[in-house]
């Protein structure tokens, strides 16, 4: 019988509420703020390019993202999907880049496109 009393106590203790005791931390945790895609270069620029930024890492830092790669500012948001014939896709350490290609000057179909990005090649989504 002690035993029992004892496997009683220890569930209830295993069972207690959360949201009663006092050990409990119920603060939520704070929103996730990161940024799940930048782009600059939108299709109406005079190349119809769109350069999306995603898998963006903790140690990226935005302003070199800027002057690396794009001369227009970068949007928070990620590069419009319609009319796309399919990008290169490029990894580094900080982020992921694709290069999004429209119907334009320089390429008219999305085979023309996955010739010009070869392995990196990936199609509209």
């Amino acid at each position: 019988m002690k035993y029992l009393a004892m496997s009683v106590l220890a569930f209830s203790f295993a069972c207690s509420d959360p949201t009663t005791d006092p050990n409990v931390d119920m603060t939520p945790p704070p929103p996730d703020l990161t940024i799940m895609a930048l782009s600059c270069n939108a299709p109406g620029a005079s190349q119809p390019t769109c350069k999306e930024v995603t898998d963006i890492g903790p140690s990226a830092d935005r302003a070199l993202i800027q002057s690396t790669l794009c001369s227009d500012p970068l949007m928070s948001t990620p590069c419009p999907r319609l009319n796309l014939l399919g990008g290169c896709r490029t990894a580094t350490s900080n982020y992921t880049l694709t290069v999004w290609y429209y119907p334009g000057t320089a390429y008219m179909t999305s085979m023309q496109v996955q010739m010009a990005c070869g392995a990196a090649y990936v199609p509209a989504q």
